[in-house]
């Protein structure tokens, strides 16, 4: 009975691990697998943003397919480094790992404006209002 009991174990052991293994390859396979998104989509993480709430803002835009998937990679691979805000474009196919790299370093995307030289103040502010995908008060 003892023997019977030992072998149903460790057949309970080898299941186990083998599940587990599974999960593991699986969880590989979709971090570093392109994601949903077709087209280049630019996004604005709010400051104080928690990590789930930009794991389902993220899938909500189409950017990864699983927020819960992702927000497991950021707590696994993140290194302690929290998500950063601001605004940010991601390509078409970018996995959640790339997605995860693109937050923790802070690779904002960066709106130029030109303001010619001459202008006084209040044209540069002028042309500063104007320009498009700029939010936020003016001084």
């Amino acid at each position: 009975m003892m023997r019977l009991a030992v072998r149903i174990f460790f057949l309970l052991v080898l299941l186990l691990l083998a599940l587990t293994a599974g999960a593991g390859y699986l969880f590989y396979k979709a971090w570093h697998s392109p994601g949903p998104l077709v087209a280049d989509t630019t996004i604005v993480i709010d400051p104080g943003s928690h990590t789930v709430t930009i794991g389902q803002d993220l899938q909500q835009a189409g950017i990864v397919q699983d927020w819960r998937l992702f927000v497991l990679g950021v707590k696994l691979f993140s290194n302690g480094r929290p998500l950063r805000a601001g605004e940010y474009k991601f390509g078409a196919g970018m996995s959640p790992e790339q997605v995860m790299h693109m937050l923790v370093s802070g690779a904002t995307y960066a709106r130029r404006v030109t303001v010619p030289e001459g202008y006084t103040t209040a044209q540069a502010l002028k042309l500063v209002a104007g320009a498009e995908g700029l939010v936020g008060d003016m001084p």
